[in-house]
């Protein structure tokens, strides 16, 4: 299991994660006041995903087909 976090970051009056704007250069964006790491999400592996590209089968299919190929667009 493992934890998507903000760094530096502080919870709003509803609970909500806001990041750190620095929409001001003064002393109160200076300090880190109420500013932690905060959990955002717990990762979780549940999903696995089926292959859907042979990406290996289809270089065969054209590495097989390449010779044909030549030899028929080869000018006599």
């Amino acid at each position: 299991m493992s934890l998507l976090v903000a760094d530096n970051a502080r919870l709003t009056k509803h609970g909500r994660a806001t990041a750190n704007i620095g929409r001001s250069k003064g002393a109160a964006f200076t300090r880190l006041s109420g500013r932690t790491t905060i959990p955002l999400f717990i990762l979780v592996p549940q999903v696995t995903v089926r292959k859907r590209l042979d990406v290996d089968g289809a270089a065969q299919k054209w590495i097989a087909a390449l010779p044909r190929l030549v030899a028929r667009h080869w000018p006599n």
